[in-house]
């Protein structure tokens, strides 16, 4: 009896050594806001980057996330910001009754970006004027491959916006005003002023001094002797702008009802 009660107390005690880490670690990836699957944080880096994204998700009640792959198309091969769209509502992110949140993708392979941004709330504090100023803060540090300042950056730059927006401020394009205005209409009668003097001088071209002195001469004047001589030559060079090898980032809306945009970094 003894021998069959320790084996069925071995068998339980095995059990709960097998399931325990599973759930742990299933509970662990539930939780996740960072889920840098390449490897681009360290340890200390990746921990900050969870605990801050975290506070914010819960502070403000919309999920702030970042995820890292190889290659988006793997999940998506649409776009970016499709990618980006299926890991969210694939992995059910969100938070607070609309399921509100970000999230940034990085995708190594290409180099390439999705932001998505989903929920009534975040919409608010994530408009599309925002969300073109929200890239502006990450982009500039992905260019030199600092992701920790890029993600900080992301992370941080979220909670300003969801603290103006709970404020009844949302970051939004500013309007011109009366002097913007002013300004502007300045600005605009002097690009007309010089296009029309620009026209004039070119009507002018046609009237130039002559180079041989008998185009002056009327009648029946002969001249002895006529002799060119040369003087200088005059060289104009237009510089050539070299064009920027960085492509422009576009603006996304997926049927889900979330809005984001796409790019290079």
């Amino acid at each position: 009896m003894r021998k069959k009660l320790a084996g069925v107390f071995l068998l339980l005690t095995l059990i709960v050594s097998l399931t325990t880490p599973l759930t742990l670690q299933a509970e662990e990836q539930e939780s996740a806001y960072v889920s840098d699957t390449e490897s681009l944080l360290d340890a200390a880096q990746w921990e900050e980057l969870e605990e801050k994204a975290q506070s914010v998700s819960e502070n403000h009640t919309c999920g702030i996330y970042v995820v890292t792959t190889y290659d988006y198309t793997r999940i998506n091969g649409e776009d970016a910001f499709d990618a980006a769209a299926d890991i969210y509502h694939g992995n059910g992110l969100g938070k607070g009754d609309g399921n509100d949140g970000v999230l940034l993708l990085l995708s190594m392979k290409e180099r390439d970006y999705g932001l998505y941004v989903y929920g009534d709330r975040a919409q608010e504090a994530f408009g599309e004027y925002a969300q073109t100023e929200l890239e502006d803060v990450f982009l500039d540090n992905f260019a030199e491959d600092d992701w920790y300042g890029g993600f900080l950056d992301y992370i941080t730059t979220c909670d300003e916006y969801l603290q103006l927006a709970e404020a009844g401020t949302p970051v939004t394009e500013p309007e011109l005003g009366p002097v913007g205005a002013f300004l502007t209409a300045f600005i605009i009668a002097g690009v007309i002023s010089i296009v029309i003097c620009l026209l004039l001088l070119l009507k002018m071209r046609s009237v130039k001094k002559a180079a041989r002195a008998d185009r002056y001469m009327t009648g029946g004047i002969k001249l002895s002797a006529q002799e060119d001589r040369y003087i200088n030559t005059t060289v104009t060079r237009r510089k050539i702008e070299r064009q920027s090898s960085s492509s422009s980032s576009s603006s996304h809306r997926s049927s889900s009802g979330g809005t984001g945009r796409s790019g290079k970094f």
